[in-house]
């Protein structure tokens, strides 16, 4: 019994092992979310429109999650940045170097990571933005919604207005001086008949195609793919203690010679210390291409950088996902004066970027245009845009 106890917590120990990103979309948004799928190319950016829903949210997430979680939205509030054309996460507590709030599951939408994804989690979308208030997500229907009721317009604001699907025929036409520019506009239309023909076969035929394709770019925009129970990344860091304690408790119960019921005290501390490596083993382990496509509220809020050392992981124990990040997060904003949280969400191609959120890379951008440029003029944002990516990619 000894030696098998022993060896129960050497497993234990090895499980606790560096934990790698799982992330599988990239995006930073450049926000005037209050406008629409289209005729966008000539207006306007204002910090009242960046902001909008934001209100909402953050009520809703303080009832939502109990007077004792609200010091997340004290620590990491919404929040214009750039002279205020980009919306994001304002850090004031800079302190914490690694766990910094979670989201409990039942406040995510989530669909297997399967084809047909993407489709299945617009029609989810849907349907809670079209429960209002009644809605178990309403704050982030509102905040997604930039504040303007579902029910109130044909289609709400883009979440992402400078994705390539939004620029009208004269704009695109700026990407056709390079090969890659061509392929990349024949991959826009390859994906508008894709989310036609995803259109034609769902049920929910009080949908339009317009509202239908609101909801694709946000999933498309904002998901993160490869969480759940498949392909679970357990989180190793915020269990280990408790296997640490439960594995020394049992240690010292079977070793105690005045310990009663010894043996029985270490057979339920050592199932405590191995239940996160048999729950990984029967949930399938690690994988990138499994699990599931979720819409994290909260954590999507968090705007991207390439050097940000962060980390999201899904926690079984306390059902939530959770996440973390180093000192190279936080970034101050030369504008504002602020400090904003970045996360990151790992390598994308600029032909990816700029059709499903509407930037580039840094590297590709240049030191003279960032992303959030204070540009009021969509068309004149999207000429630089146009202009970089042919550069960079001929």
């Amino acid at each position: 019994m000894k030696y098998l106890y022993f060896f129960i917590i050497i497993c234990q120990v090895a499980s606790f092992v560096p934990t790698s990103r799982i992330f599988s979309t990239n995006k930073r948004r450049s926000c005037n979310e209050n406008e629409g799928l289209t005729d966008l190319a000539a207006s306007t950016v204002t910090s009242t429109e960046t902001l909008g829903g934001v209100r909402e949210f953050e009520s809703w997430w303080t009832s939502a999650r109990g007077e004792k979680n609200n010091s997340e939205i004290q620590s990491y509030p919404h929040a214009v940045f750039e002279k205020g054309s980009l919306r994001g996460l304002e850090a004031k507590d800079t302190t914490k170097n690694s766990y910094l709030f979670s989201v409990p599951r039942s406040l995510c939408l989530s669909v297997p990571f399967d084809n047909n994804w993407d489709a299945s989690l617009a029609i989810q979308l849907l349907k809670e933005c079209e429960l209002g208030t009644y809605s178990k997500i309403y704050g982030y229907c509102a905040l997604l919604c930039s504040g303007v009721p579902y029910k109130d317009c044909c289609v709400p604001p883009s979440t992402a207005p400078d994705a390539l699907r939004n620029w009208d025929a004269q704009q695109k036409a700026r990407l056709g001086s390079s090969q890659m520019g061509k392929k990349l506009l024949e991959l826009e239309e390859m994906q508008r008949k894709m989310w036609l023909e995803k259109y034609e076969n769902i049920d929910q035929k009080n949908v339009t195609f317009d509202q239908f394709a609101w909801a694709m770019e946000a999933v498309h925009s904002r998901a993160f793919k490869g969480l759940g129970a498949k392909g679970l990344e357990n989180s190793k860091i915020g269990t280990f203690a408790i296997q640490l304690v439960a594995g020394g408790v049992g240690l010292f119960a079977l070793l105690d010679p005045l310990t009663d019921n010894g043996d029985t005290i270490a057979a339920v501390c050592g199932a405590v210390a191995l239940a996160p490596l048999i729950y990984s083993f029967v949930s399938g382990g690690e994988s990138t291409n499994e699990g599931n496509a979720v819409l994290l509220p909260f954590i999507d809020s968090a705007n991207h950088s390439e050097n940000a050392d962060s980390n999201i992981q899904f926690d079984p124990l306390k059902d939530c996902f959770t996440l973390s990040a180093g000192k190279n997060c936080f970034i101050g904003d030369d504008d504002s004066g602020r400090t904003q949280l970045f996360i990151n969400y790992g390598t994308r191609s600029d032909s990816e970027l700029l059709l499903n959120y509407g930037f580039l890379n840094e590297a590709t951008y240049g030191a003279d245009i960032r992303t959030g440029d204070t540009t009021s003029k969509r068309d004149e944002r999207r000429k630089m845009l146009a202009e970089a990516f042919v550069r960079a990619n001929p």
